[in-house]
């Protein structure tokens, strides 16, 4: 059930105009000092 709410943030952000590619890094960057559980989704996408 975690991993659909990581999936569910990642559209989310793709919404917003940011690229899956080119604007995730800066993004996670930025949510991981949020949520540490975000370290997750770097561990999905790579």
């Amino acid at each position: 059930m975690e991993k659909r709410k990581v999936r569910m943030d990642i559209f989310a952000c793709n919404e917003n105009g940011i690229e899956l590619y080119n604007g995730l890094e800066e993004y996670f960057r930025f949510y991981m000092k949020k949520d540490s559980m975000r370290i997750g989704i770097l561990n999905l996408l790579e």
